[in-house]
């Protein structure tokens, strides 16, 4: 059966080029890198083809250079991970089956590769305090490199599985008729993780030059700039974010951060109009 399935999945990415010309496949489905059994027997299958890819993993499976590797051969072009966070309590308290310490590494392997990738954190999740929160914001200011996203948590329906922990968690919700929006928990509430997330967005968007959090460039095309590199699309795309919310965020000192940015994308061919 496990066969099969690889065969089948290794021959619709060959027919979809042939008969739609794909060119590019986004492999939404969660379990497409699991069971690691299953992905390091289908890349090889592949490496046969001529089509790129973007697929979902877990930050467990990318844990040596040789998968990387694989994952490049086999023309994926970009990974999607959630690490949630970079604290091991707030991890268990996430039933999370991983720890910071694999993050950590599957960010290293994939820092220093061809594949692009794209990781998401967690502000907040049930029994996490603004203390625990300070590894996860720590990591994306001074170490993360590349993009990213920061959500506050969110109730988004009765089944999720933290409500079997509720009691012990101490969660509640106070628009329980409506969005779930307002909440509570052992660790902070809605409002204090919202102003949290803010707070961290704003510092690892002045003070770290490499991460990116990605949320206004999804209405445009990227690259920005489809014929420059790599590199210099990640430095306009950083000075242009910042251009946008100098006014917002450093009210008292805009004038002279608009100024630099403006001169700095100059440098690079853009100019105000």
């Amino acid at each position: 059966m496990a066969l099969q399935v690889r065969r089948e999945i290794a021959g619709d990415f060959v027919r979809y080029p042939d008969v739609h010309g794909a060119q590019y496949i986004k492999a939404l489905d969660s379990t497409f890198t699991v069971p690691p059994t299953r992905l390091r027997a289908l890349l090889p299958l592949l490496t046969k083809t001529e089509v790129a890819c973007k697929a979902y993993t877990r930050a467990y499976l990318i844990q040596g250079q040789g998968i990387v590797d694989a994952l490049a051969e086999a023309h994926c072009r970009a990974l999607a991970i959630g690490f949630e966070s970079m604290n091991d309590t707030t991890l268990k308290f996430a039933n999370n089956q991983v720890k910071a310490q694999i993050n950590c590494t599957a960010f290293e392997l994939l820092a220093d590769s061809s594949v692009h990738y794209w990781i998401s954190f967690i502000v907040s999740n049930p029994g996490e305090s603004p203390e625990l929160l300070e590894d996860t914001k720590s990591f994306l200011v001074n170490e993360y490199q590349g993009n990213l996203a920061l959500y506050v948590f969110m109730l988004n329906d009765e089944t999720m599985s933290v409500w079997q922990d509720a009691e012990r968690l101490g969660l509640r919700v106070f628009d329980a008729g409506g969005e779930a929006e307002h909440w509570s928990h052992n660790g902070m509430d809605s409002t204090t993780s919202r102003r949290l997330q803010l707070e961290a967005l704003r510092k690892v968007r002045w003070k770290n030059d490499h991460a990116m959090q990605r949320t206004w460039q999804h209405d445009y095309e990227l690259p920005l700039l489809p014929r420059r590199s790599t590199t210099e699309n990640a430095t306009i795309e950083k000075l242009v974010d910042r251009l946008g919310m100098a006014s917002a965020e450093l009210p008292n000192e805009a004038a002279d951060h608009r100024s630099r940015m403006l001169t700095q994308l100059a440098r690079h061919g853009m100019t105000s109009v």
